[in-house]
């Protein structure tokens, strides 16, 4: 649901129909009760396709306070994808970034969800950083 003031956030990349990238945010200000899509849509829309590797990169930035100003930044193959400088991920200057949280994840909590077939995606070279890696 919605992040209560004592809340954090999650800032998860996922691809949904057509392979569309999107930033899947649950923050202060949320729209909807799971969570928002922030498309990777600056200058053109982003999308994956199978059988090819990319480059992905996050950056997120905490808000002061309980002010609307944090980042949440990506970057497709090396080229600036999302650029959000708007978000209210947290409601206090108390609410730290504590971990980072690296899994996948296929559909919902019904079996409706369930692909037709099994899937497969494969990860490489994860790096954790405070500067810049591909840009």
């Amino acid at each position: 649901g919605v992040p209560d003031k004592n809340d954090g956030f999650t800032a998860r990349m996922m691809w949904r129909e057509g392979g569309l990238a999107v930033q899947y945010v649950y923050y202060q200000d949320q729209a909807e009760s799971c969570g928002d899509d922030f498309p990777w849509m600056v200058g053109r829309t982003r999308a994956f396709k199978g059988g090819e590797w990319y480059s992905l990169e996050h950056r997120l930035v905490l808000n002061d306070g309980d002010q609307p100003n944090g980042v949440v930044q990506a970057w497709f193959n090396g080229e600036l994808a999302l650029d959000r400088k708007d978000v209210r991920l947290r409601a206090a200057d108390n609410i730290p970034i504590d971990s980072f949280y690296f899994s996948t994840f296929f559909g919902g909590s019904t079996p409706e969800w369930a692909p037709p077939s099994d899937e497969y995606v494969d990860f490489d070279d994860v790096v954790v950083s405070t500067k810049p890696i591909t840009h």
